[in-house]
């Protein structure tokens, strides 16, 4: 479990191994948040800003650390925290929605069928 301490508050987020990034995204939306860091996960620093580039840094660093290194072997050109969470929101929040959509169809048809068996 990576562990990041800030001021003397602990956060732990488990290492994204590419299972519910839903419950990672916001955990980590979190962190950041905790940290002033959030505006690096959606956009790229100004290089001409040395506090951007700095934070930059820090997103970027911390984004490694809570990944699982299954997940950060697939994002070789990633380079920047905003550019790794692009990739992973276009990726994982893609198959969270199918998997939705095929749960719930899963459902009806087992309430369907459940509601003809009493019924029929």
């Amino acid at each position: 479990m990576a562990t990041t301490r800030d001021d003397n508050t602990e956060h732990s987020v488990e290492p994204f191994s590419g299972k519910n990034f839903a419950l990672f995204e916001r955990r980590v939306e979190a962190v950041f948040a905790a940290k002033e860091l959030e505006n690096c996960l959606e956009t790229e620093a100004d290089v001409t800003k040395a506090a951007e580039i700095k934070d930059a840094k820090k997103a970027y660093a911390l984004l490694l650390t809570l990944l699982d290194d299954t997940i950060l072997a697939t994002m070789p050109k990633e380079s920047s925290a905003c550019q790794i969470w692009t990739s992973l929101k276009q990726k994982y929040l893609k198959i969270s929605a199918v998997s939705q959509i095929l749960v719930r169809k899963k459902l009806a048809t087992l309430k369907k069928g459940r509601d003809c068996s009493m019924n029929c």
